[in-house]
């Protein structure tokens, strides 16, 4: 192919000019030059061109658009990126611009990972795997991979609260007894929660994300866009992640709301022939 595309560069009699948009005969380094650079590129595209997208909004039916993909493209800073089956950023399309924006809470110093296709709810450690090898000569050892999380059809929306310090779940009081410590004192030193908070406050604690977030998720799919519900959709995101086991049902659905109205800010179609 790269031969065919120098040669047709060669035919254009446009390609190869100089300053003065003269056109000249190129020397044989000339053509292994051009050639061996399309090969190059052409020989990257598959493992680093990302998808441009495009949100086909149905006007009927708000909670049947989609996402398609209408071309791809070349994104250096995006390549970087390396892969996990639990991203913790996702990509969005601005015309020919694309995004990366967070969808999970990212810790100081934490790497930022992107998905490459493959994701723990929609597939099993196999799957992922044998597509991932094949496109990008790898095997993924994410945590998803490494401890065979189930896929979402088989995930709990239970919320198990886990110890700040070594990840362990705690008991139904909040209490580590690896690390003799509660996760009480992890969220009143962390969330600026009076010093009077106890156990039995926080399962109120927690029905009130929880009742946020709910209202957030209804409203988004509905196609409202209010930032303060973009909010409680982090909100319950970040509480996740910093005090509740993985996986977690909630914590996908949250994410994928999330993603969805990152997408609706982004290229979008309204259509009502879907």
């Amino acid at each position: 192919m790269a031969v065919v595309l120098t040669w047709l560069l060669k035919e254009s009699g446009s390609y190869f000019s100089c300053t003065s948009d003269k056109s000249f005969t190129p020397s044989q380094e000339d053509y292994i030059l051009v050639g061996s650079t399309l090969f190059v590129h052409m020989m990257n595209l598959p493992c680093n061109a990302h998808s441009i997208t495009e949100l086909q909004i149905n006007v009927n039916s708000l909670s049947n658009s989609f996402s398609q993909e209408i071309g791809c493209g070349a994104f250096g800073v995006l390549s970087l990126t390396n892969h996990s089956c639990n991203p913790s950023a996702a990509r969005f399309s601005h015309g020919k611009v694309v995004t990366l924006r967070a969808i999970s809470f990212i810790k100081k110093g934490a790497e930022i990972t992107d998905s490459y296709g493959e994701h723990y709810a929609l597939e099993m450690p196999s799957q992922r795997n044998s597509v991932l090898s094949k496109q990008y000569c790898f095997t993924c050892l994410c945590e998803p991979c490494k401890n065979n999380w189930p896929t979402y059809a088989n995930l709990t929306s239970k919320f198990n609260l886990k110890c700040c310090k070594c990840g362990l779940i705690v008991d139904s009081k909040g209490w580590c007894i690896s690390c003799n410590v509660t996760v009480l004192e992890n969220m009143i030193s962390e969330e600026n929660i009076e010093n009077s908070f106890t156990s039995s406050d926080l399962g109120k604690h927690i029905e009130h994300i929880m009742s946020k977030y709910i209202n957030a998720h209804t409203q988004i799919l509905a196609g409202e866009d209010s930032i303060l519900y973009k909010d409680d959709l982090r909100c319950m995101i970040r509480f996740i992640d910093k005090y509740v086991v993985h996986p977690c049902k909630t914590y996908f659905e949250a994410q994928e709301t999330l993603k969805h109205y990152y997408e609706r800010l982004g290229s979008r179609v309204y259509r009502k022939d879907l």
